[in-house]
């Protein structure tokens, strides 16, 4: 059995967009990702408090599901204007251990609720990304601790109820902002 060489996890905050950028091996994973000019990482403080802290527990292995994904899946890409998975997302599945974080199977998804968009091809997605990458966890884990101290100074977004009652709406009638 070949051993995985580790790969770096790196972050870097985006100022004019305002979220925390996953680099591998210092490269961004926006940048691996072919297809991706309207996507962000979940680690946005642009977005609700709770589901970024949810995400980067996911991200941390913390978490055993990370709806609406299955367990084990995280997110890495989503969209910019809502974060919504219904707009399409790039996740992968993640296992950690006692020493080590990989992510396998990094792949599109769409809500299935979502009957007017289609998915990107898959291929450029699968030639872009090996089928797994190895990380130390101590540097990884590092990483994102990091990645929540630049999150930490806020501000976080604050919908009024009704934008939250009917985002969904909105999104499938073609009205999203």
């Amino acid at each position: 059995m070949a051993i995985d060489q580790h790969r770096t996890l790196g972050v870097r905050w985006v100022e004019e967009e305002k979220y925390v950028d996953l680099l591998i091996d210092g490269k961004s994973v926006l940048e691996l990702i072919p297809e991706v000019a309207d996507r962000i990482t979940p680690l946005a403080n642009r977005w609700l408090r709770e589901p970024v802290l949810e995400s980067a527990a996911a991200l941390l292995g913390q978490r055993e599901t990370n709806a609406p994904l299955g367990p084990g899946q995280i997110e890495l890409a989503v969209c910019s204007q809502c974060g919504d998975l219904g707009c399409g997302a790039i996740i992968a599945r993640i296992t950690v251990t006692g020493t080590e974080v990989a992510w396998e199977d990094v792949r599109w998804t769409l809500d299935r609720e979502n009957e007017f968009d289609e998915l990107p091809d898959p291929e450029p997605l699968a030639q872009a990304f090996p089928e797994r990458i190895v990380f130390d966890k101590k540097q990884y884990e590092a990483a994102l601790n990091s990645a929540l101290e630049m999150l930490a100074p806020g501000p976080w977004r604050v919908p009024p109820p009704s934008e939250l009652r009917f985002r969904r709406l909105r999104r499938l009638l073609g009205l999203a902002r």
